[in-house]
């Protein structure tokens, strides 16, 4: 039986720069020489004004202010170095505290010029909470407003996986299905579907990963682990306004990643319990 009632994901990836052209259209790297951002004395959280340095390079100083503060994990002071149409449109203080990942350091590869603002082009370094390493590359546009080269839009790279967060075992099944229940209670529903595979995401309804679940799914337990021809299944209980619901989540690995494949109720609609149970 399909599951019809589910949740999320601690997933870390690797996200390599391929070059060419980037996601705002500009080609070439014609990159200055990288620099690091990330330790010692962060920039004024006030933003950056003119000071006789470069377009290019005032806009430089801004993504990396706004990297500092990630990784200070000063998610309200990140806000300032955005523009009022970014903080309405992607990012949400609250929600990226909520992460699966920390940010650990910026290396920046170029400042170009584009018509109506900069890009910037980063290689952001996260760590998981689960242990596995990622770099993610990310577009960003500024544009100038006051005075300040303030982050307008954001895009991310092409990408590829370079390690897992972890291999399959009873430990880390169990985190990735408490991601998956995690997101889902908290409305996260990209993180929902990077914790899935195609063939589970398959069988839901066509509001599972639109429609957020948080004001009806309140909690839930994990109640045991059982391996089965080269997966884990996680047992759960789920706590919904509508009452307990006990499901079984398949957990498997595919392209060195987990991910849940399969979710099946302990009762079906007509009160037949399910064999494994």
């Amino acid at each position: 039986m399909s599951i019809n009632k589910s949740t999320g994901c601690i997933c870390a990836i690797l996200i390599l720069f391929m070059g060419g052209i980037d996601a705002f259209g500009q080609k070439g790297p014609g990159a200055p020489k990288p620099h690091r951002g990330g330790t010692g004395h962060g920039p004024s959280s006030t933003g950056i004004i003119s000071t006789g340095e470069s377009e290019e390079t005032l806009a430089g100083n801004t993504v990396q202010a706004f990297s500092h503060a990630l990784i200070r994990e000063k998610y309200v002071e990140a806000s300032n170095f955005l523009t009022s149409s970014a903080r309405k449109e992607w990012y949400d203080p609250e929600a990226v505290g909520q992460g699966d990942a920390a940010h650990t350091e910026l290396l920046i590869f170029s400042m170009n010029k584009k018509a109506g603002g900069i890009i910037v082009k980063v290689k952001d370094k996260l760590v998981g909470y689960d242990g596995g390493k990622a770099f993610q590359v990310i577009h960003y546009f500024l544009v100038k407003e006051g005075g300040r080269w303030l982050i307008d839009q954001r895009q991310f790279g092409k990408h590829r996986i370079v390690s897992a967060p972890n291999p399959l075992n009873h430990e880390s099944a169990k985190v990735t299905v408490a991601n998956f229940l995690t997101a889902r209670v908290k409305g996260r529903l990209k993180d929902t579907r990077t914790l899935v595979t195609n063939r589970f995401a398959a069988k839901q309804d066509k509001f599972y990963f639109t429609d957020p679940v948080s004001e009806v799914f309140h909690e839930f337990d994990i109640l045991k682990t059982v391996e089965k021809e080269g997966a884990i299944w996680i047992y759960a209980e789920e706590l919904w306004h509508s009452g307990p619901e006990q499901i079984r989540y398949k957990v498997i690995e595919q392209g060195g990643e987990l991910r849940i494949d399969e979710g099946i109720f302990r009762y079906d609609v007509y009160g037949n319990q399910d064999e494994d149970w």
